[in-house]
């Protein structure tokens, strides 16, 4: 037995070519896009050709070719994430569009807070994203972007395409992300330098109390505001450093 999709003319016939020949018998029945032909032997290579008999005059339509060999069985592919990023409380994963768009029209994202051992689908309904102008990386990718509650923490995440047919591919491999916290910190304020005589000058500054998340400050010098500082240091002066004089405001 064997069973294939009939082509349309937004698919090219090279992608025709390795379309999966395996769909749900009664959904490809129901749209008439099923054929059986029940004269095959074992071992044996076949080449078919679908055409449609709609006059090209009136909508042309490409005719289709496949080639099955009855020794082998084709499975769905396995779905491919290509990069995940990772953002403040947000991470997207994304898949490209020109390897899985041939054999999937929708998918699920899969998330796991538990290293992997168990995975939770995050979609609701089979998702799918088109290409928008707006978005110019849709065109080359699909891309899911996952609302986390917290920042730091690792999550996994796998992907599964599904056919037109409703037909589900194999899993991809997990991809490790974690959210991260991409908010600066806000600036020093009321920056002043007093002459403490020889060789030394002491900085004062205005910070926010509640910022606790810095761990000090990089201080440069220079002769003209207008124009690059150079740096006096290699890593961040902290706070007590002498160096430096905060005065916290709340």
């Amino acid at each position: 037995m064997v069973s294939f999709t009939r082509p349309t003319n937004s698919l090219p016939v090279s992608h025709l070519q390795h379309w999966p020949p395996i769909c749900p018998p009664r959904a490809a029945t129901a749209l008439a896009l099923r054929f059986v032909d029940r004269d095959v032997q074992k071992g044996k290579s076949y080449v078919y050709r679908v055409a449609c008999p709609i006059d090209p005059k009136v909508y042309r339509i490409n005719p289709g070719v496949v080639v099955i060999n009855t020794n082998e069985r084709l499975p769905l592919p396995q779905a491919i994430i290509s990069d995940v990023t990772e953002k403040e409380n947000m991470i997207e994963v994304k898949w490209r569009r020109d390897i899985h768009q041939p054999y999937f029209s929708a998918y699920n994202v899969e998330r796991s807070d538990d290293n992997g051992k168990t995975y939770k689908k995050l979609n609701r309904l089979p998702f799918i994203h088109p290409v928008s102008e707006k978005n110019p990386v849709s065109i080359d990718h699909m891309v899911y972007m996952d609302s986390i509650p917290a920042n730091y923490k690792t999550y996994f995440y796998r992907l599964t395409g599904i056919t037109p047919f409703g037909e589900m591919g194999v899993p991809s491999q997990s991809m490790k992300a974690m959210g991260r916290d991409r908010t600066p910190p806000p600036p020093p304020q009321n920056v002043k330098a007093k002459y403490m005589g020889g060789s030394n000058v002491r900085c004062n500054l205005d910070y926010p109390k509640k910022e606790k998340a810095i761990r000090g400050f990089l201080i440069g010098r220079g002769n003209n505001p207008g124009k690059e500082f150079t740096p006096l240091t290699n890593e961040p002066a902290a706070c007590e450093d002498p160096r430096v004089h905060r005065q916290d405001r709340q």
